[in-house]
C-alpha cells in the first residue's frame, strides 16, 4: 500500500483516483489505508489518521490497517502513540518486518537506544535484505555505534555485487551516522532511479538529521514536492 501511493503521488489526479477506489469499495480497508499513506506522504496527518481509523473498524484484525494507522502516528512524530500502534501490530503478526523497523526508529526518537537496537535486530533476524538492514544500520548510527554502522555499509557494498541494492538505503545508513555529504550523494542517486520511497522524503523522520540542510529543499522540489 504504501508503495502503491507512493507510486501514484506525482501523477495527476492521484488523490481522486484513490477516492474513487473507496467509492467503488466502501468497505475494502485497504483502499483507506491506500489513501491513508498518501495523506501521509502529503503530510495530512489528521486525514490519514482518520482514513486508518476507518479501516480498522472495517477490519480490526486487519494488519495493513493497523500498520496504517502506526505509521500515521510515526510520520506526525506522535511517537508514544506509535509505539502502542505498533506494539499492537507485532501481537497480531509477530513477524512483521516493517512494524519492527519503524517501532525501533520510534524507540530512537524517544532517547530509547537498547530498545530501539533490538527492535531493528529483530528484524534483521526476520530478513536479512538490504532494505532491513539499513534500518539497522541507521539505528547504530543514530545511537553512536559509528563502527558498526559502517560495518552495515560494508555488508551492503558486498551485496550490491550480488544483487541490486537500492541507493535509498545506503543514504539511510548516512543519515544515522549523521554524515550529510554523503546521505545527499547516494539520495541524488535514489532520485535519478525514481526511487518510490523518496515521495516520503519531506516527512520520514530517518532523514530529520539532514533537513536543515538547504540540498534538502532542493531535493524536494527535484521529486516534484513542495519545499
Amino acid at each position: 500500500g504504501r508503495q502503491l501511493a507512493g507510486q501514484h503521488l506525482a501523477e495527476q489526479g492521484a488523490e481522486a483516483e484513490f477516492k474513487r477506489a473507496i467509492a467503488l469499495n466502501p468497505n475494502s480497508p485497504d483502499a483507506a489505508i491506500w489513501y491513508s499513506f498518501y495523506l501521509d506522504a502529503t503530510q495530512r496527518f489528521d486525514e490519514a489518521i482518520a482514513q486508518a481509523t476507518r479501516a480498522k473498524r472495517l477490519d480490526p484484525l486487519s494488519i495493513v490497517a493497523n500498520v496504517g494507522m502506526a505509521e500515521s502516528y510515526y510520520q506526525s512524530r506522535q511517537y508514544d502513540l506509535a509505539i502502542d500502534a505498533f506494539r499492537k501490530c507485532q501481537e497480531l503478526d509477530p513477524q512483521n518486518v516493517y512494524a519492527h523497523e519503524l517501532l525501533g526508529v520510534a524507540y530512537q526518537k524517544k532517547g530509547m537506544q537498547a530498545q530501539a537496537i533490538a527492535e531493528f535486530e529483530k528484524a534483521v533476524q526476520i530478513d536479512s535484505s538490504p532494505g532491513v538492514l539499513s534500518f539497522l544500520g541507521w539505528g547504530y548510527g543514530a545511537a553512536g555505534r559509528a563502527d558498526d554502522a559502517r560495518k552495515v555499509l560494508n555488508q551492503l557494498e558486498q551485496l550490491a555485487k550480488q544483487r541490486y541494492v537500492s541507493p535509498y538505503n545506503n543514504a539511510l545508513v548516512y543519515a544515522g551516522l549523521g554524515d550529510r555529504d554523503h546521505t545527499f550523494e547516494w539520495l541524488n542517486k535514489a532520485e535519478e532511479e525514481r526511487n518510490d520511497f523518496l515521495v516520503y522524503l519531506k516527512c520520514e523522520p530517518v532523514f530529520d538529521s539532514v533537513r536543515s540542510d538547504p540540498r534538502f529543499n532542493d531535493l524536494i522540489r527535484r521529486i516534484g514536492l513542495t519545499p
